[in-house]
């Protein structure tokens, strides 16, 4: 298979796309080599046309040192990373996220968009139409307003719905001129998907291809959400009613501890309440209406298809998806896309062909918000793409990392690439680990970058727990 698919149950990780990976099991109990206490977190209200939206900004505060090496605060090739949040979330479930973000030393933004979460929710009357243009025209803006201050450049996260509005970012589909900040002069590093929407709500559905060939199946879908939107949610007293007496911190927690499939009891209260107040804000029903109702724009097929030779070009994708997704599910269009692009470019590596449509994917056990839901395998799988962006952005990757006393030596021949470890003998035995041992390599990009990682077979659990999982260096 060209993409991660852990079965259930799994005895152990099966490796990224492009990437030889190991990953002892306790590493999925590791804790960041930065306390809570050493994150800074910054909470805003950034005014967009006069509108407020709510932005935080999470950053290691001082440099630490960790086992094996020191972090730096603002280090050199590290992209900050700007997240977006889907239908009716805000910055708060990506909470997991950033403080594996931060504490392996990267700067986060992330925002709730206009209408949702804890940002101001204008309507019509104030001249705000809900789509997914809008939004990702308030992501360029605020990235060229805030994160504009160094030059290793944005990695774009979404999940669901924000996956489509990075992508309308990063593309400039949003603007028919010259396209926007994030689209010029390769300021976008890369985008992280999580569970990738179809659109601003349901109606593109009826144009993927196992709809959209059978005409009947298709008309009678559309007549269907027709019927929805005139019955409820064009309905503002019914919707109004319905946010105000039938949603309640309970029915909400039932319905998400649905959509978290692997770890229901990460539900708390702080989750419920970011969904359960926001929808008792003024504006809410005229918010939920317009999603519901309005143009759900140009889906992620439209979009690739017209930029994947312009704007999209040399912009690395990286898909991280739950496996029992039922909001949008892999079998779905938009997964079956991206799965097949994933696929084509895994061939392409191998071929040696030309380098394009740098897409991954790595499907972990969870559902609609595998972050939350699974951040241990999401985590796992963020931080070693996030590495290769990071070496891409700088142009430079580590030669040697530190290994106790050793270091690393590398050899290549026609067939194959070795790594061995060497050192002071006595030192490495007290450690537990053996003076040789190989590692196996695949070349991730085309600029030889390469993620070498440690096959365990003679290496201390204790010791290899202690050490990064993966070094980056050039061929």
């Amino acid at each position: 298979s060209s993409f991660t698919s852990r079965p259930r149950p799994r005895p152990r990780p099966r490796p990224l796309i492009g990437y030889a990976t190991y990953t002892h099991p306790t590493t999925r109990k590791r804790k960041s080599p930065f306390p809570l206490s050493m994150t800074n977190l910054s909470e805003t209200t950034w005014k967009w046309h006069g509108h407020d939206v709510y932005t935080q900004i999470s950053s290691p505060s001082v440099s630490a040192t960790t086992e094996t090496e020191t972090v730096e605060v603002g280090v050199a090739g590290k992209p900050q990373v700007l997240l977006i949040h889907g239908f009716g979330c805000s910055t708060t479930y990506w909470r997991r996220t950033i403080s594996s973000l931060v504490g392996d030393g990267y700067t986060v933004h992330a925002l709730d968009l206009l209408g949702q979460g804890k940002s101001a929710k204008p309507g019509r009357s104030e001249g705000i139409e809900i789509s997914i243009d809008l939004w990702a025209e308030i992501v360029d803006d605020y990235a060229k307003e805030n994160m504009n201050g160094q030059d290793c450049g944005v990695v774009l996260g979404g999940n669901s719905l924000g996956s489509l509005v990075a992508l309308s970012a990063a593309a400039g589909d949003f603007t028919k001129d010259d396209g926007g900040y994030l689209s010029r002069d390769n300021r976008v590093k890369g985008l992280l998907m999580f569970n990738c929407g179809v659109g601003l709500n349901s109606r593109n559905v009826a144009e993927e291809p196992m709809i959209k060939d059978v005409p009947l199946q298709r008309f009678f879908l559309s007549e269907f959400l027709s019927l929805l939107d005139l019955l409820i949610f064009k309905n503002y007293g019914l919707l109004n009613y319905i946010l105000t007496n039938i949603v309640t911190q309970k029915l909400l927690g039932n319905v998400l501890k649905n959509l978290y499939r692997v770890h229901p009891e990460y539900v708390d209260d702080e989750l419920i309440d970011s969904f359960y107040y926001p929808a008792k804000d003024a504006g809410s029903v005229e918010a939920l209406s317009q999603i519901y109702t309005n143009d759900p724009g140009r889906s992620p097929a439209e979009i690739h298809g017209e930029y994947d030779g312009t704007t999209l070009k040399h912009v690395p994708i990286h898909l991280i998806w739950g496996d029992e997704d039922t909001v949008t599910p892999l079998a779905g269009g938009v997964g079956q896309f991206y799965i097949k692009r994933a696929e084509a470019w895994e061939q392409t590596r191998k071929s040696k062909g030309e380098k394009k449509w740098k897409a991954t994917m790595s499907v972990i056990p969870g559902g609609h918000v595998p972050f939350d839901d699974n951040p241990q395998d999401s985590n796992v799988s963020m931080l070693k793409w996030m590495k290769v962006v990071r070496s891409r952005s700088s142009g430079t990757a580590n030669s040697r990392q530190s290994f106790g006393t050793s270091g690393w030596n590398m050899s290549r021949n026609k067939d194959e690439t070795v790594a061995t470890v060497d050192g002071d003998a006595k030192s490495m035995e007290e450690k537990g680990i053996a003076t040789t041992f190989e590692i196996e390599l695949v070349v991730v990009e085309s600029n030889d970058e390469t993620v070498a990682t440690v096959d365990s077979g003679s290496i201390d659990e204790n010791v290899i727990n202690k050490t990064r999982q993966s070094i980056l260096f050039q061929n």
